[in-house]
């Protein structure tokens, strides 16, 4: 997804009116806002993108971008759509200035932990004079519609966050922190778990920057015994199998950011820690009573390779799986 067809028909140059000269109409990518390709990849030390799913025929994404050099200028300019381009600065970064729809907006310091929401039904260009290392998330507005919709709040018409406010966020930072392995190994990654942490980052736009009241979210009631049979169906099953959250949520009839907020009050752990749990029960019996080699078992229980179900184990466990094993034959 990250090489999408963006192309502009055109080109914008800074201007000593602190307006951008659009020559052109920019022609947006057919694939919409989830295409974050701002510049040529060999201008950064790291680009990587990640499509996590769809709701209501949108797109949400992750992406991060990093570079150690001065001057890579003017960005091409975002791609057009119901979303929002959602950045969290991973670390200091000079000054930027930011154009909205060939005007300039502001002019705003990178700190780490500084956020920045644009909403992608403008066009927008960032001029980047310093190094940089960022974190983003595309939200669909579809996202923020199930959500206020299921909450029986009213719509959000804008998330407000302009750089101007230069606004660090620490729940953002750390959000975008914990999905940011997922970028690097996400054959490693749980749908389950990268899901939502999206929908956790979600809810805090909307309470936080969208207005809707933290006490809405307390309303949300457990599953019915039928639902949480389903969701133990669906999860534990069959072990070699990466359900995602939408598919295990609309089994059970509810919209995911309330599956998992019931999940959670009716069996007290997210959908994503009962897998875990019981990937790691299976596992132990395995290791406990049959001759099977760890990677023979790290498969059959649905881990990604050796080294996730080792470190998985050792998380939930508190020792290795190897030693685990020699302790139960002593």
């Amino acid at each position: 997804m990250y090489e999408g067809n963006l192309r502009p028909r055109g080109v914008f140059r800074g201007m000593a009116t602190n307006e951008l000269e659009m020559e052109m109409l920019f022609d947006p990518t057919p694939e919409g806002p989830t295409s974050l390709h701002f510049a040529p990849r060999n201008q950064f030390e790291k680009a990587a993108q990640l499509v996590l799913g769809t709701r209501q025929g949108r797109d949400f994404s992750i992406a991060t971008h990093k570079r150690d050099r001065p001057g890579l200028g003017l960005t091409i300019p975002t791609p057009v759509g119901a979303a929002y381009l959602v950045v969290v600065q991973l670390r200091p970064g000079g000054s930027c200035e930011v154009h909205r729809d060939a005007c300039h907006v502001t002019t705003g310091e990178l700190r780490t932990g500084t956020l920045c929401i644009m909403d992608l039904r403008h066009l927008w260009v960032a001029d980047l004079k310093d190094p940089f290392h960022t974190f983003s998330f595309v939200v669909p507005q579809s996202m923020l519609d199930e959500l206020t919709d299921d909450l029986g709040h009213p719509r959000i018409r804008m998330l407000e966050c302009p750089l101007s406010a230069e606004r660090e966020d620490w729940i953002m930072l750390n959000l975008a922190k914990a999905l940011y392995p997922v970028l690097e190994t996400p054959h490693a990654s749980s749908a389950l778990a990268t899901t939502h942490l999206f929908e956790a980052a979600t809810a805090h736009l909307a309470q936080v920057y969208g207005g809707v009241a933290p006490h809405a979210f307390d309303s949300i009631s457990g599953l019915a015994a039928w639902q949480i049979r389903r969701a133990k169906e669906m999860l534990g099953d069959d072990l070699n199998t990466n359900p995602t959250l939408a598919d295990v949520s609309a089994e059970c009839g509810l919209p995911s950011f309330r599956f998992v907020k019931a999940f959670k009050t009716s069996l007290g752990i997210s959908p994503h820690r009962w897998l875990m749990n019981r990937r790691i029960d299976s596992a132990k019996n395995l290791l406990a009573w049959t001759a099977q080699s760890r990677e023979s078992i790290a498969r059959f229980c649905g881990f990604a390779d050796l080294a996730h179900f080792d470190g998985v184990f050792r998380r939930l466990v508190g020792t290795p799986p190897d030693r685990w094993r020699n302790d139960r034959r002593l």
